[in-house]
C-alpha cells in the first residue's frame, strides 16, 4: 500500500474553505488526527466523508465547512487519511 491516495470530492460541504465539488483530494494514509485536521473517514461502517475532525469527550464530531450541513456525531469513526494536497482542474 502506498502512502497516499486520491479521491474526487463530491458535493459542496467543504466549499467555505475552498474545497469544491470535482476537486481531487490527495490524502496521506493516517489512522489518527488532531482537532481541526481535514480527514476522510468512514462513519458507522458505511458512509465515507471528507470533513474537519474534532474529538469530543465521548464521541467524534465531523464538521462540514458549509453551514447548510449539520455536524456528524458518532462514536464509530474510522479515519482513512488526512488531506495533504488539493488539485483543481479548469479544463
Amino acid at each position: 500500500i502506498g502512502t497516499h491516495f486520491a479521491l474526487i470530492v463530491k458535493g459542496d460541504s467543504m466549499q467555505d474553505i475552498g474545497i469544491m465539488d470535482g476537486d481531487t483530494a490527495i490524502m496521506v494514509h493516517k489512522q489518527t488526527a488532531k482537532n481541526g485536521d481535514i480527514i476522510v473517514a468512514m462513519v458507522n461502517d458505511e458512509a465515507v466523508t471528507l470533513k474537519r475532525f474534532f474529538k469530543e469527550k465521548n464521541r467524534i464530531k465531523l464538521k462540514a465547512e458549509n453551514p447548510v450541513y449539520p455536524p456528524i456525531y458518532s462514536q464509530n469513526v474510522r479515519i482513512l487519511g488526512k488531506l495533504q494536497y488539493l488539485i483543481r482542474s479548469y479544463a
